[in-house]
């Protein structure tokens, strides 16, 4: 064999040369490399012979494969194979054998593998393809190395970052490039994933490329890069599959395009600007073209001119982000852009065979009208009105129309501005308006009706006292307190919708507060209506006013019972709810958390959208006059977010109606608060109380009925007097009663001063102001007793006697 094939083989590949004396020894020829003898130390002797042993991965699954090339038929043959050898030292080489034939000798060309499995047979494939002997077999692997080495000096030194990649995204190696680009060290890029080097909003897109199935190259893909100081960097990707260590991997080259993204906005500056030139020299031209018609060469810029202007005009219609429509007089569609063709779901084809009335939405005919006679006398109309999409949807929509001659045929555009979202917002904004309107209302005239209510409430209940039973003026005093009943809940209906109504919240188990309104409801909605409710012991606790829950729970039922008059099923369910994450539901956000919910559905007559659309709105109603205030439903709504809950409805005419709420759970356990006894002796009592009102008819309302039953009363119409009563007064005081808001002293603020005479005395506050104004006292708190106007003899007897037994 020649010696300088030899010498070269070596020189440039490195590789051990061995020629087979028998199935496991070799003959060594030419020097031996570094790597070989460190593999195996002991194994040449003085004749360069090696035996490479009975447990060589070597002996066991190559040689054996490659047995017929050995046997003298074969010497046209090639053999090439990879396989890993364990050195003494416990270190494993990445081996690649070469079996040739060379001037009639069989020979074994060993090497560390630099190169995958199917490069290097198609190095060898090219070899014996074209003939060539060891010496151009030897110059294509030296090619093949300096190719090798061009590619990692290009990779080192690329201005590029390349990236490395196995197929489920995870970073392999990267250039120095790569480095500089994310600001983070190799050592720390290697490992990390390709989801971790871009921007959040980025992630879920570039994570649905992983891992890659299937063999494709990306082109030019823009994205962004995160840095380490959190800097989302615009860049654009180029990659290929490519073969990494024997495995199928990806090589990434992403390009940093900041400096062009700022070349491209420059240049659209200088293009917006050359449009400017181009449109001042345009007219200029138009200019001179008037005085020089005649002339060939002006007629030709003039063209030009026109067709400049036929290009803009494209970009501008096609580019639009509003609907164009161009139609003639008879409303035939003639042109149509691409924002229509997306809104409305109709292609290209299909609208140039549609007409404009066909879009429109319904009882639109007065709208039309108005714009085609607005068009004909002006040119020009701006109008609103309602289109249909292909889909049945429907669009709200700004118009402006303009009437033009082209070719000498008048034709009208009609530029359509999606306004739907608007509108709504409109919708929502005026619904909030009318409802904090109703709610300043409630509020502004609650304080003086309450105390009227108070007054009125409070003698009919004496009256009764007084009078015998058989007495005709009974059944009067009765219907004067029936009307201050309904006018004290239809005043604590408005306050609840506009959620300005003062509420004590408790810790509630809803299931047994519906179980204790079961029979109460049942006589509510009669014989003809079955009442289902599928309840839960296992039910949470919520955070509410008890009574306005209640109210909730039978508001519902009423409007329930309402919607079913030949008779039906209502059920009322309560179940627990865990929502993880929060969603969207009928355009509102629910929060993730633990709810309660309460759902009341009957089989009634249903509703259709349109009515489903208003029916929270104070005062709309569907029964007949006299039969509903319109407050119910506003009333649940209004109660249902003051308790931070959220409501959804569902209904189909003929199919019954749907509510359910979700109201937040807590951890605390409910409150158990014992009923007091209702018996007349027990509302008695001789303790001394200091009622300290500045309307005159309640205050003399309170002595009176405190008087009548037995307490012994000091009177005061405001905080001085009070200051001055106790003063003078020499026994103790038992208990203040005080309105909150008077005039000079304010309630709180008297019973500071009142403490420091009677350290002991016991405080009960009354108010007839809504919410606002008592959390502004400061009112609302733990411990503080307190009665809302209008209360009757009885309620404020109770809560007195409550007070005063409570201990501290």
């Amino acid at each position: 064999m020649n010696d300088s094939i030899l010498k070269n083989l070596f020189k440039y590949l490195n590789i051990a040369v061995l020629k087979r004396l028998s199935n496991d020894s070799f003959q060594l020829i030419g020097t031996m490399p570094v790597w070989l003898k460190n593999l195996y130390p002991d194994s040449f002797d003085k004749d360069k012979t090696i035996n490479l042993g009975e447990n060589s991965p070597f002996l066991e699954n190559f040689l054996i494969d490659a047995e017929d090339f050995w046997k003298p038929e074969t010497s046209d043959k090639l053999w090439s194979g990879q396989w890993i050898e364990e050195s003494p030292t416990g270190e494993e080489y990445f081996m690649e054998a070469t079996a040739l034939v060379q001037d009639k000798t069989k020979i074994l060309l060993i090497e560390l593998s630099r190169y995958s499995h199917e490069e290097k047979q198609s190095i060898i494939q090219k070899g014996r393809d074209l003939g060539l002997d060891y010496r151009r077999l030897d110059k294509l692997m030296s090619t093949l190395k300096e190719s090798e080495a061009r590619f990692r000096d290009l990779f080192k030194n690329s201005p590029d970052a390349i990236f490395v990649e196995d197929l489920m995204g995870n970073v392999l190696d990267v250039n120095p490039a790569a480095c500089s680009l994310h600001g983070i060290e190799r050592k720390n890029l290697i490992g990390m994933n390709v989801t971790d080097l871009v921007p959040l909003g980025e992630r879920e897109r570039v994570s649905s490329n992983f891992p890659v199935k299937i063999k494709e190259e990306w082109k030019d893909k823009e994205s962004f890069s995160l840095t380490a100081d959190r800097r989302s960097v615009p860049v654009e990707i180029s990659g290929t599959q490519i073969e990494y260590l024997g495995k199928p991997a990806l090589l990434l080259q992403v390009r940093d395009i900041t400096k062009r993204r700022e070349m491209e906005d420059e240049l659209r500056k200088h293009r917006d600007r050359l449009e400017e030139l181009v449109d001042e020299r345009t007219a200029k031209l138009n200019a001179v073209n008037l005085k020089l018609r005649e002339e060939i060469n002006e007629r030709k810029v003039a063209e030009e001119a026109l067709r400049l202007s036929k290009d803009k005009y494209s970009i501008l219609f096609q580019g639009s982000n509003d609907i164009i429509f161009i139609h003639d007089l008879d409303n035939n569609l003639l042109e149509v852009n691409q924002k229509a063709v997306d809104i409305f779901g109709y292609t290209k084809e299909e609208f140039l065979s549609l007409k404009l009335p066909q879009l429109r939405g319904p009882e639109t005919e007065e709208q039309a009208g108005y714009a085609d006679e607005k068009i004909e006398k002006d040119g020009f109309a701006v109008f609103e009105i309602d289109f249909l999409k292909k889909n049945g949807e429907l669009i709200n929509a700004e118009v402006s129309s303009g009437l033009f001659e082209i070719g000498g045929k008048k034709v009208v555009q009609a530029i359509i501005r999606d306004i739907t979202e608007r509108k709504q917002l409109e919708e929502q904004l005026r619904q909030a308006q009318k409802m904090e309107a109703i709610g300043r209302l409630a509020g502004g005239v609650s304080h003086d009706f309450n105390n009227l209510l108070t007054v009125i409430t409070g003698y009919s209940d004496l009256l009764m006292l007084d009078i015998a039973k058989n007495d005709p003026m009974v059944q009067f005093i009765k219907e004067i307190k029936k009307a201050a009943v309904r006018a004290e809940s239809l005043t604590r209906q408005l306050l609840a919708f506009s959620r300005k109504q003062v509420t004590q919240p408790i810790v509630l188990n809803i299931n047994n507060l519906i179980e204790n309104m079961k029979k109460m409801l049942g006589r509510l909605i009669g014989e003809h209506i079955e009442l289902i409710t599928s309840l839960d012991p296992e039910t949470g606790h919520i955070k509410a006013d008890q009574g306005q829950i209640e109210q909730v729970v039978m508001n519902l039922t009423i409007n329930a019972r309402d919607a079913i008059p030949q008779g039906g099923k209502i059920t009322i369910e309560l179940q627990n709810m865990n929502f993880k994450k929060s969603f969207t539901s009928e355009g509102m956000e629910i929060k993730a958390g633990f709810y309660i919910m309460l759902t009341i559905s009957d089989t009634g007559i249903g509703m259709d959208k349109k009515t489903q659309n208003h029916i929270f709105e104070p005062f709309f109603t569907t029964k007949k006059v006299g039969e509903g205030t319109g407050l119910g439903l506003s009333t649940v709504y209004g109660i249902v977010q003051q308790n931070n809950g959220y409501m959804t409805v569902q209904s189909e005419l003929g199919m019954g109606s749907v509510f359910q709420i979700y109201f937040p759970c807590v951890k605390e356990v409910s409150d158990k608060r014992e009923e007091i006894a209702r018996s007349q002796d027990f509302l008695r009592g001789n303790e001394t109380i200091l009622v300290a009102e500045d309307e005159d008819i309640v205050r003399e309302l309170a002595c009176q009925v405190l008087r009548i039953y037995g307490y012994n009363v000091l009177e005061a119409p405001h905080g001085g007097s009070a200051i001055l009563k106790c003063e003078q007064y020499k026994d103790n005081i038992h208990l203040i009663l005080s309105d909150i808001v008077m005039p000079e002293i304010s309630g709180p603020e008297l019973v500071t001063r009142l403490k420091l005479y009677y350290p002991e005395m016991k405080v009960l506050f009354m108010s007839g102001y809504t919410d606002d104004a008592i959390v502004r006292h400061g009112i609302l708190e733990d411990n503080v007793q307190f009665i809302q106007k209008p209360f009757s003899p009885v309620s404020l007897l109770k809560k007195i006697r409550t007070v005063l037994e409570t201990k501290r």
